[in-house]
């Protein structure tokens, strides 16, 4: 039983893993380019639409890694994705829009994050 239990949870993991990849490609894909650098027009409804889309993602990671649904390697690579694009201004700036719509305990992430590069 306790094995049955270990393979359902290793596929789950599996599952959200490759689940959590396609996402993350989908929204590379579809990127608007000034996102990443330059001055960027925060009322471009697109624009403001993929940034809510990334820091979702980047919180449902979180979630899933403290409630130990996605394994460590996995946050690992995510956590190495969120440190990299938080070295961009533009996100660093949406970030201080959208912060307070997510638990205190992300919000501090994200923070010590954007400190840290400082």
């Amino acid at each position: 039983m306790k094995q049955t239990k270990e393979i359902t949870q290793n596929a789950y993991q599996h599952f959200l893993n490759a689940s959590f990849n396609e996402l993350y490609l989908k929204y590379l894909v579809t990127l608007p380019e000034e996102t990443l650098g330059g001055k960027t027009d925060f009322s471009n409804k697109k624009i403001q639409k993929h940034m809510q889309i990334y820091f979702d993602m980047c919180y449902e990671a979180f979630r899933l890694h403290q409630e130990q649904l996605i394994s460590d390697n996995m946050w690992k690579i995510w956590d190495e994705r969120i440190k990299q694009t938080m070295q961009f201004e533009n996100y660093k700036q949406y970030w201080t829009i959208l912060a307070q719509q997510y638990p205190e305990d992300f919000w501090h992430y994200i923070n010590m994050l954007t400190k840290n590069q400082q």
